[in-house]
């Protein structure tokens, strides 16, 4: 069998197994063992599984990744980064990168990596996804077990990088929309978010828009996330997410946008500022 096709139809099962869901609340990542015995799982990845990824964009994937090889002596991690388009089966994949791999021995492992950034262009589709599939494999090419996650592509983003030295990391939110106040439930809202960000201690940061019960979201995390990937200097961005439907069953509660800058793509921000709240409140008591 082609390797491609092993890859294509690798994608296809773990995207069934995930399904296309419609909001980020307690997704993680997807993930199958062949022997009963070797594992691999994504114990970390940035984007978030399930987050939005607003378009255009240029996104490097940061994964710490475990695995657990007990039936051979020696393996291989193999990671690749797939657009997905759903229609037509295997005509909807298209490989983002080289696919990233890494030799490892018998035992368990943890290892951080790093894809090359991709380029992902504006879409139409709803559903359209990135899929990244951590395979582990034997030293004669057979599977063994493989992990999954998946970003959809939706919302629209816009950078604009100044001449100006980054001198610290630093985010400013300029404006946002709807402004703080009441909002219909049973209805979709889209936000719109302009800010300024200085990025200086690495070459990727990450911009988080997360929307959640306001007070609650250490505990539960958010109903959507976005996740907006920026690069080492200074700039502008304006990311407008999809519209976010907020179920009737959300009336009387607060909701209130956070907004974290991770400069560490695997580990803590530099900032989290939070903007609201909004009451939800049904739409015949407005």
């Amino acid at each position: 069998m082609k390797r491609t096709t092993r890859w294509t139809m690798l994608v296809w099962s773990a995207v069934l197994g995930v399904g296309l869901l419609a909001s980020s609340v307690g997704l993680c990542s997807n993930e199958k063992s062949h022997t009963g015995q070797d594992f691999v799982r994504i114990e970390k990845i940035t984007p978030r599984t399930g987050a939005d990824l607003p378009t255009p964009v240029l996104v490097p994937f940061h994964l710490e990744v475990s695995s657990t090889l007990k039936s051979t002596a020696r393996g291989k991690l193999r990671v690749g980064a797939f657009r997905l388009r759903p229609g037509g089966e295997g005509s909807g994949f298209e490989p983002l990168a080289p696919p990233l791999e890494k030799t490892v021995a018998r035992g368990t492992r943890k290892l951080s990596l790093q894809t090359d950034p991709v380029s992902l262009k504006s879409v139409a589709e709803k559903n359209a996804q990135v899929v990244v599939v951590v395979n582990l494999r034997d030293e004669a090419g057979k599977e063994l077990a493989w992990a999954t996650s998946h970003n959809f592509l939706r919302g629209s983003l816009s950078v604009r990088a100044e001449k100006a030295p980054a001198v610290r990391d630093s985010l400013q939110v300029l404006s946002f929309f709807p402004k703080a106040g009441s909002l219909a439930t049973g209805q979709a809202h889209a936000f719109t978010v302009n800010m300024r960000y200085s990025m200086s201690s690495g070459p990727w940061g990450f911009v988080n828009l997360e929307l959640g019960e306001r007070g609650l979201q250490a505990q539960t995390g958010p109903w959507y996330s976005v996740a907006v990937p920026v690069r080492s200097g200074t700039g502008l961005l304006r990311v407008t997410t999809r519209d976010f439907f907020l179920p009737a069953a959300y009336s009387n509660k607060q909701m209130e946008l956070a907004v974290p800058f991770r400069i560490d793509p695997l580990g803590g921000t530099v900032d989290i500022l939070r903007f609201g709240p909004w009451a939800l409140t049904r739409p015949d008591v407005r």
